[in-house]
């Protein structure tokens, strides 16, 4: 019984290699012929293209300046910088990318940087982009700008008097007594080279004529 149920499995093992070996040149071909359609499918339907993003430029461990007693003269003008970011990759990847935008970052690492060599002069760093999870195959082929100047010196501070001056359309300042400003000094901090500038911290009231003592909270 055992014999000739291994007989029979052996003509099946046998008829199923000749099946498979039948015209196997052919076969191998449209395997070939049928990966390349789907390759050309596969590109005209999702084609590799270029795509312009914008993000604000961030910056990532700035605690390091505040340990080292440090401060970024032009942070402003930084924060206020755009990267314009230019990414390929195929449609649907562009298309997750767009989708999450807003997870695009772009920045500088004061943690790459020795900071005792970038103070109190001009630097440049190199902005870093990191894109959103899903974006492995992209490339980034642009960068604008690829890097930006950061100014790093030690921070001052330094007490300075509060000045307020009266100012309004129908009262001339004449018939305003003099306000009484609490407080009269105020500490101003920030880089050494501007502090040193600083002569006062100053204030603007203006207001419609007044009949009895008012308060007001002052923007120095």
């Amino acid at each position: 019984c055992c014999g000739r149920d291994g007989e029979a499995m052996n003509k099946r093992l046998q008829k199923l290699k000749e099946i498979a070996m039948k015209d196997f040149g052919w076969k191998l071909l449209s395997l070939v012929i049928a990966i390349a359609l789907w390759f050309i499918v596969l590109n005209i339907q999702n084609p590799v293209e270029t795509r312009n993003f914008s993000t604000d430029l961030t910056m990532n461990n700035l605690q390091l300046l505040e340990e080292n007693g440090l401060v970024i003269t032009n942070r402003e003008e930084l924060e206020n910088t755009k990267i314009s970011v230019r990414v390929r990759a195929q449609r649907l990847t562009l298309d997750r990318i767009y989708q999450n935008r807003d997870d695009i970052e772009a920045y500088i690492d004061f943690g790459t940087l020795q900071l005792e060599e970038i103070v109190g002069k001009e630097t440049s760093v190199a902005v870093q982009i990191r894109l959103p999870a899903g974006s492995s195959n992209s490339e980034i082929e642009l960068r604008s700008p690829s890097n930006v100047t950061v100014l790093v010196e030690y921070a001052g501070s330094k007490e300075v008097p509060v000045e307020v001056t009266t100012a309004g359309e129908e009262t001339p300042q004449s018939a305003y007594a003099q306000p009484e400003m609490t407080p009269s000094a105020v500490i101003v901090t920030g880089p050494e080279s501007k502090i040193t500038q600083v002569v006062a911290a100053k204030g603007t009231i203006t207001a419609d004529p007044l009949t009895d003592d008012t308060t007001y909270t002052v923007t120095l």
